[in-house]
């Protein structure tokens, strides 16, 4: 089995890699991380050149697929890594149809309501559009 599991640095999204090692013990896991274009945007307003910021987000993708290969170690398994650059959502869905993952195990804050319609949900989204099974993982207290 082939499993992506999308991180982003944020509890839930490591929670799910701690998911996908624990009940996954024999998978191919790649863990992934999208930089998103459009959060660069305000930095480039700031006047952040757009070479300066691929190379920090390049820093910050590096450092945070060290932090997933440790916690996937410590849980006795290896994992392959990517990062990309562009819409984190749409990026997630290509990138799982066009490697032909099986599933695809992503975090989720657990917002609901008002906090979720207005900031949307990147794993609600993922659901709708993946055409592979996808686990979400909850983490409402994180």
């Amino acid at each position: 089995m082939d499993i992506l599991v999308p991180i982003d640095g944020s509890d839930p999204s490591m929670a799910a890699l701690e998911y996908a090692c624990a009940n996954h013990p024999n998978a191919m896991i790649t863990v992934l991380y999208v930089s998103n274009l459009k959060s660069g945007q305000n930095r480039f307003i700031a006047g952040e050149s757009f070479h300066e910021w691929k190379q920090t987000e390049e820093q910050n993708a590096e450092e945070l697929l060290d932090t997933a290969r440790e916690k996937a170690t410590s849980f006795g398994s290896d994992i392959e890594t990517a990062h990309e650059f562009g819409d984190p959502i749409r990026y997630i869905v290509r990138y799982a149809e066009e490697n032909d993952f099986d599933q695809i195990v992503i975090g989720n804050r657990g917002r609901d309501g008002v906090s979720r319609l207005a900031l949307g949900s990147v794993a609600e989204r993922v659901v709708r559009r993946a055409s592979m099974p996808v686990v979400v993982v909850k983490a409402n207290d994180l």
